[in-house]
């Protein structure tokens, strides 16, 4: 299995799933965070 960045679909389902609605700010960090744990992933191979 590998692993993947998140994305704005299924970010999308998670909100319709729980019945939340995300900000635009929220949904940037997510990205954002999300992207330095991939960049960090690939660094330490």
């Amino acid at each position: 299995m590998s692993v993947g960045a998140i994305l704005l679909s299924e970010i999308d389902a998670w909100q319709r799933v729980f019945d939340i609605t995300l900000t635009p700010w929220e949904v940037e960090t997510i990205l954002h965070i999300d992207r330095a744990a991939l960049t960090e992933m690939m660094d330490t191979k």
